[in-house]
This record gives structure tokens, sequence and C-alpha cells, in this order.
């Protein structure tokens, strides 16, 4: 069984024709996921979700409810310590928004790799594994950034500089650490 939350009506139709069950709404309510019902969740996947709410850690307290036992949890953040976003903060001296990116200007959080761990920490999870999605600036793809993957991407977890400043986005997977606490 394949669930999904869409706050976009539009995109929540087009999601419905591949899902058997989209919830249309607003994730800043926690509430909208009473519309889940009792179902559990073996996999639970927060791509490019967390840093649009305005409390993240209440979503995913509010998660454990529907999640089995070994349930995983992925969640994908942009990384704010990524070079692109030091560059234009601290050279150029401003915050920029964008439509898209690390500096989307929908995001309403940002996340450091260790805030982004931290946060699940704090939900009751342990992280079992990270991928690290290296690129130079803030386009994707292009030689350069297929020579970072190719140079340091089997490496990124060792060499704390390219994990820290060549990360652009982070996907965790977690687990519970113990039982539900909601």
């Amino acid at each position: 069984w394949t669930s999904g939350i869409e706050y976009s009506e539009v995109l929540a139709q087009r999601a419905s024709e591949r899902l058997d069950q989209v919830v249309q709404g607003d994730l800043n309510q926690p509430e909208l996921l009473q519309k889940l019902g009792s179902r559990k969740f073996d996999c639970v996947i927060c791509a490019d979700v967390l840093e649009h709410l305005q409390q993240p850690s209440q979503l995913l307290q509010h998660l454990q409810a529907h999640l089995t036992p070994d349930a995983c949890v992925i969640v994908s953040l942009p990384n704010i310590r990524h070079l692109s976003a030091l560059l234009a903060i601290f050279w150029q001296g401003s915050f920029p928004r964008r439509q898209r990116g690390i500096f989307d200007d929908t995001h309403l959080r940002w996340f450091t790799l260790r805030d982004g761990e931290q946060m699940l920490i704090e939900a009751g999870m342990k992280v079992e594994a990270r991928t690290y999605s290296l690129r130079w600036g803030d386009q994707g793809g292009g030689r350069a950034n297929r020579a970072l993957i190719k140079l340091f991407g089997a490496y990124a977890h060792r060499l704390s500089f390219v994990r820290e400043f060549l990360t652009y986005q982070i996907a965790m997977r977690a687990r519970l650490v113990g039982p539900t606490k909601i």
C-alpha cells in the first residue's frame, strides 16, 4: 500500500494516478496525518519536505504512530553549510532567495548535516546510513560535478571538508530507537 501527502492540489491529483492513497494538505497541520487512519508503514520518505515546515520535529513525532516496529524513515535535506551558501552569505553578503535549491524561497528552515541528524535523534531515531550528494555550486550536472563525485564520492563520509562543504543534499535513513511515543 503506497500513500502520499502533497501540499499542491494539482500535484496531489497527479500523484493519485499512481498511488493507492493521496492526502492533499499542509503538513504544518500534523492532524492531517489522521487521514491516514490506523495505517502503518514500513518506510516513510520525507524527501525535500522538512525544510518547508514550521515544526519539522513535530511531524517526525506524529509520524511514529504510523510506523511498523522495524520501519525506516528516509529524510533528505539541503545542506546550508554548502560552499555555495558560504560564498553567497559571507563573500557576497546576501542571503539569496530562489525558486529551487538550498535558497528555495519556500524554505522555512535550514539545516546543516549535524542539525538534520540531531533532529532525527531528538525524534527518537537512530541514523543508520547517510548519502552525500556532492556539488561544487548550486547547479547539478556538468563535468566539474562528475569529477567531484568520481574523486571524492566514495570518501565523503571520511573527509570532513567534502562532507560538510561540498555536500549539497544529504539523505539519511533512520529507525526508531525504542517503542513509538505517540
